[in-house]
């Protein structure tokens, strides 16, 4: 193990942490929002990572069998927090429900069930990576973008879906604030309105002169 593993281990046990701390704030809140459910499953999924992190630091100069389950467990895990922290950027822009079904969630996780269980049998079909009898990595440079593509563009996704999202509510105010003022609703009468003011001024006109013949 080289000398940068323990402070490598110990930013690990730090970030962890904090995450831990993190979730336990979010849901001491009042607010039980849905999305909550989704930050539960990407912080779970973000921390055994982290833990996954440690085994594959301290496993990086073990035997063959360790070099290649370290990865496979790092890797896997790197596909389950991608798509959990997809979820959760989803869940806030899902107010009602209505996006996140089951049937919606399958077809999402159909790319990254995929490229699992391509993880999983990669040390037999050397897709992504294998293990040599000298315990030595060999990753397939396009087999391996492939993989971290897969894990990671998930998030990716769905933040630039967030942020076009964002965008669009803040334009939004600005444009019903121009044609406001533009036309205010105080000086825009329907044809209704109009008809009812002057049916009641005929009226009052009325009163008033049969209380001056009276």
């Amino acid at each position: 193990m080289d000398l940068y593993a323990p402070y490598y281990i110990l930013a690990d046990i730090v970030c962890m942490l904090f995450l831990s701390l993190n979730l336990y704030f979010a849901f001491m809140g009042v607010d039980k929002q849905m999305h909550k459910r989704y930050l539960a499953a990407a912080t779970v999924m973000a921390v055994l990572y982290f833990a996954a992190d440690i085994y594959w630091t301290i496993s990086e100069y073990g035997t063959a069998s360790e070099v290649i389950n370290s990865n496979t467990i790092l890797y896997f895990i790197m596909c389950l927090m991608g798509f959990s922290l997809t979820l959760y950027n989803l869940s806030l822009q899902d107010d009602d429900g209505s996006m996140l079904t089951g049937p919606f969630i399958f077809r999402l996780s159909i790319p990254m069930l995929i490229n699992m269980a391509a993880i999983l049998t990669t040390r037999w079909t050397h897709i992504y990576f294998w293990v040599t009898d000298k315990a030595e990595l060999v990753t397939n440079p396009f087999g391996y973008f492939i993989m971290v593509l897969f894990g990671m563009g998930y998030p990716l996704s769905s933040c630039s879906i967030a942020l076009v999202a964002a965008l669009k509510k803040k334009t939004t105010p600005t444009a019903d604030f121009i044609s406001h003022a533009r036309y205010p609703s105080s000086r825009r009468s329907s044809p209704q309105s109009c008809r009812y003011r002057l049916s009641t001024c005929r009226l009052s006109a009325t009163e008033s002169r049969c209380h001056s013949l009276s």
